[in-house]
């Protein structure tokens, strides 16, 4: 693999979704395909520290702002129980797909027991089977 300095490429604003104060990016290198790596150096405005890391070229810092868990189930859970399930999908969904928690979000969507047939086992469970990793052990 080959790897070329990025030469005099514009730096850019760091997002203020995940830098703090003022934070200059600096384009370093980018390794040609079939690779997908880059480096590149940020710095503040007011430490002038400086630091360097590298990321698939391939992700924007836009991109990584993913996944979203939706819940469904019926109502009557505490708020303390909600937290803490919510919580829990967020350890775990960062750590077995490698991305921090602040990149994950986890909606709960309470649904009625008489309504669950046709807002959610329907549509969800049945019409998406294919799409299931883990399947309820029942059915309706």
């Amino acid at each position: 693999m080959e790897i070329k300095r990025a030469g005099s490429q514009a730096s850019m604003k760091g997002l203020s979704d995940y830098f703090t104060g003022t934070v200059r990016i600096d384009p370093l290198f980018q390794a040609p395909a079939p690779a997908h790596v880059s480096m590149a150096r940020t710095s503040s405005g007011w430490s002038r520290s400086v630091t360097t890391s590298t990321a698939p070229s391939n992700v924007r810092i836009e991109e990584r702002t993913m996944p979203h868990v939706i819940v469904k189930l019926w109502p009557g859970k505490s708020e303390q129980q909600k937290r803490r399930l919510a919580a829990a999908i967020t350890k775990d969904v960062a750590s077995v797909l490698n991305y921090g928690d602040e990149s994950v979000s986890v909606a709960l969507e309470e649904v009625a027991a008489a309504e669950w047939g046709e807002k959610v086992y329907r549509p969800d469970i049945v019409e998406k089977a294919a799409t299931l990793y883990k399947k309820p052990g029942y059915e309706m």
